[in-house]
């Protein structure tokens, strides 16, 4: 793939490919480059983008990582489509936008609405200091009690058990 990649073959299915596989296989900052090399290839690459902004927010994510992957999601926050606005969502969430992040989450979740991860990103969102902890639950429980495995399955159990002590 990378012999591809450099060559200019397929870039952005190559790419796509690519990432993913090394983002899976803990490669996170070679992930990243790839994606971000992608993107100045083609920039109107709403997946990649999309995709890219999610690694930038993971568990690693450094407040550099958050301010760079929110200047990606202004393109997703234009898309009718469920997955790009979840991502937009959870970044703002990510970046301290708890208004927005529930403003676009609520918005993916109306666009997909048996997502259990779409759901446990909304929890969390209304669960965010002084934010509707009765929402914040009922999407908790969604995400918590859904047959969907998904990264964040485990949290938001979490959650919903200490938003209910």
């Amino acid at each position: 793939m990378k012999q591809g990649l450099h060559k200019g073959v397929g870039v952005e299915r190559l790419g796509l490919e690519l990432a993913l596989a090394q983002y899976q296989l803990g490669q996170r900052t070679d992930s990243i480059a790839t994606y971000e090399k992608i993107i100045t290839e083609i920039p109107n690459s709403a997946l990649s983008k999309n995709n890219l902004s999610m690694i930038l927010v993971d568990d690693q994510a450094s407040e550099s990582d958050i301010n760079k992957a929110h200047t990606y999601v202004a393109d997703l926050e234009k898309l009718e489509e469920a997955a790009s606005l979840d991502t937009a969502g959870w970044v703002n969430f990510r970046a301290g936008n708890i208004a927005k992040s529930i403003e676009v989450l609520e918005k993916a979740v109306s666009l997909a609405p048996n997502a259990a991860e779409l759901h446990y990103h909304l929890g969390f969102a209304y669960a965010a200091e002084g934010g509707d902890i009765e929402m914040a639950k009922q999407h908790l429980k969604i995400a918590a009690e859904s047959d969907q495995n998904y990264n964040g399955k485990e949290k938001a159990k979490a959650k919903l058990k200490q938003l209910t002590i």
